[in-house]
């Protein structure tokens, strides 16, 4: 027989059971009566902290690349290929102005700078 506690009534509302699974950098920030710009930027940045300090399997830290827009003048062909760059210093910007009203705007962001890089690494390869 199963021992995890079965919850029959079903009472519970699923957005409810989501909050309570969701896993956050601070046991101390609780979004249980919703999500604030507020504290979406107290998440983000220790997210993004916890990305800077992030290391592959050989020590490297994996953020470097993601850090700081490309230069302009050392790399016009980034901005004509990529339509919407973003590093973290841009998303750290935005959370410090309070501009992610929520967690999945912020993390729309992060998958933004992810596809970003795919293109420029399949770009790089032709």
């Amino acid at each position: 027989m199963d021992k995890r506690k079965v919850n029959g009534g079903g009472g519970e509302d699923l957005d409810d059971r989501a909050a309570k699974r969701r896993k956050l950098p601070n046991d101390h920030v609780d979004i249980s009566q919703g999500e604030t710009p507020e504290t979406t930027t107290i998440i983000g940045l220790r997210l993004l902290e916890q990305f800077k300090k992030t290391i592959d399997k050989h020590g490297r830290l994996i953020s470097t690349n993601f850090l700081t827009l490309p230069n302009k003048r050392q790399l016009p062909d980034y901005y004509k290929v990529i339509k919407m760059p973003i590093a973290f210093d841009t998303i750290e910007g935005k959370l410090n102005r309070h501009e992610f009203p929520d967690l999945t705007s912020l993390e729309s962001y992060f998958k933004r700078m992810i596809s970003n890089a795919r293109n420029t690494m399949r770009r790089d390869r032709k």
